[in-house]
């Protein structure tokens, strides 16, 4: 048997582990791209700071003119950038031309280098700021080779005469934020070890619930199922005493020997043996459907035939109550249907039963079947004084009576839920429109969203199909 908690536990786990993991992701790309974008501004603003105070410095060494081994790397501009870094996180400062080539670097080894190709490079020719984190294993810093560091290189254009105009050259600062990165990954753990706990926290909240919501439902499903266990075996076991007692009582009602009075005795025991039989079957057929025991077999059927059947079968019901049966079939209703034909006959015996007990004297019981897109429509309306609005939403729950009872009409309250949960295995809605002293109407129609049809049978007409419910 599937187990509520067991599924609730897999995949709450499996989220939770999802959540706290994107969360931890989420939380890693946010703090990176604020510690990139603060080392932008920073190396943006020194940029700035150097242009500013070493601007005649700068112009012969972007110039593209021939230059000198003391243009190619002067110790004042050397001295000059130094001091504007100083007490920064730049471990490295470098100088490109408008060809690309590194005309000054606190490395000296990588002047004359050609750096054209590099995206960072390009994009500050364009005149935009470009900035990126990069791991290096060894890296020459002011100090010398620094191993296994994290840095944020800035690439920026730089004017010198004319700040609106193309950038005559680009300067890049290299700065080492491996510390800050170690604290980010630190934080980012402490975060993700904190969401954790609060999702551990939740689930066993939230699993404790789960287990109690399950045991109760286990609960009830064993109390169903015991009554609904209980109910078929004393429904069986009433049933064969109940068939001999009206087997019986149909062999002295047909003694000729009994006087009017006696026989009219006997009639009361057979006709109350009856009504207990039917409310025996009754209860059986909604142990069935509860149980999910009830099996059908759907095969291509005429309505039209199954309902003048029925029609014959009420005739008596309807004299003795002084009602008239019409029966109105339309041509298109020759058309089959999938459906149980024996459960069909139930379901508009019932309909048609009720329509004739609850009508008036000298009232009118109609049934029709009609085409309409998708299927067929089947209708049973009675000349009754209906049912009130209000209490419309009640008709379908079991021994819901109505008030009915106190008319002396004699019913148990389930039929109309048993006829319900039959048309709904067989494919169909059971729709009702009742009003107070206007007629009732029970069908289904596929012209309105509250009404259903059931499809029409294919070809293969013969053809049974067992589905169990």
């Amino acid at each position: 048997m599937f187990r509520l908690p067991r599924f609730f536990g897999i995949t709450s786990g499996i989220a939770f582990i999802i959540v706290a993991i994107m969360l931890g992701g989420l939380f890693n790309k946010l703090a990176i791209d604020d510690l990139i974008e603060v080392e932008e501004n920073k190396n943006a603003a020194l940029t700035e700071a150097i242009v500013e105070s070493s601007r005649s410095r700068i112009v012969p060494l972007v110039a593209g003119a021939s230059r000198s081994a003391d243009q190619l790397q002067p110790a004042a501009f050397r001295e000059a950038v130094l001091a504007q870094v100083k007490g920064s996180s730049v471990v490295k400062v470098q100088l490109y031309d408008a060809e690309g080539l590194i005309v000054f670097s606190t490395d000296e080894s990588e002047i004359g280098t050609d750096v054209s190709e590099i995206a960072g490079y390009r994009l500050a020719r364009l005149g935009h700021i470009a900035t990126t984190l990069t791991h290096h294993g060894t890296f020459s810093a002011f100090d010398g080779a620094i191993e296994d560091r994290d840095l944020v290189s800035s690439y920026i254009p730089i004017r010198v005469d004319d700040p609106v105009a193309e950038a005559e050259g680009v300067l890049g600062l290299h700065s080492d934020v491996t510390p800050r990165l170690r604290q980010i990954e630190k934080t980012q753990q402490n975060v993700l070890v904190g969401v954790l706990l609060i999702l551990s926290a939740l689930f066993v909240i939230l699993f404790a619930a789960v287990r109690l919501a399950d045991r109760i439902i286990h609960g009830q499903y064993a109390a169903n199922r015991a009554k609904s266990e209980f109910l078929a075996r004393v429904s069986h076991e009433l049933r064969t005493p109940m068939n001999a007692v009206l087997g019986f009582g149909r062999l002295l009602k047909a003694d000729e020997s009994l006087n009017h009075k006696q026989r009219r005795f006997i009639g009361h025991i057979v006709d109350s043996g009856e009504h207990l039989l039917t409310l025996i079957d009754d209860v059986l057929d909604i142990t069935k459907i509860e149980s999910g025991r009830m099996q059908l077999c759907m095969e291509a059927v005429e309505p039209a035939e199954i309902l003048r059947a029925c029609t014959h079968l009420i005739q008596p019901l309807a004299e003795r109550h002084r009602v008239t049966l019409e029966n109105r079939v339309t041509a298109g209703a020759t058309s089959a249907v999938l459906a149980d034909e024996t459960r069909l006959k139930q379901v508009l015996v019932n309909l048609m039963s009720n329509a004739v007990k609850y009508n008036r004297e000298n009232g009118q019981v109609t049934v029709a079947c009609e085409e309409v897109e998708g299927g067929l429509r089947i209708s049973v309306m009675d000349t009754g004084r209906g049912i009130p609005e209000l209490h419309i939403g009640q008709l379908f729950e079991p021994f819901a009576r109505l008030g009915a009872e106190r008319d002396g009409i004699e019913g148990t309250g389930i039929g109309l839920t048993i006829t319900n949960r039959l048309v709904e295995l067989m494919g169909g809605q059971l729709g009702v429109r009742a009003r107070w002293v206007k007629a009732a109407l029970f069908g289904w129609s596929s012209r309105s969203p509250r009404y259903r049809v059931w499809p029409k049978a294919g070809a293969d007409r013969r053809r049974r199909q067992p589905v169990q419910h």
